[in-house]
């Protein structure tokens, strides 16, 4: 498990962060190479375009 998924007060880090953010931005993009494993967090999730060119 990646720290991004790793628990914070019962919620995973990465959706604290995104909950944050969405106040402030007109849409928040997540760059992950697994697109599945971040869907509930009920964003846009885009694969890693960079780590397919390598």
């Amino acid at each position: 498990m990646g720290k991004r998924l790793l628990p914070v007060n019962g919620k995973p880090l990465i959706q604290h962060i995104a909950e944050q953010l969405v106040d402030f931005l007109d849409e928040a993009i997540i760059g992950a190479n697994d697109t599945e494993k971040y869907g509930f967090l009920k964003l846009r999730v885009d694969p890693d375009i960079w780590r397919k060119a390598l």
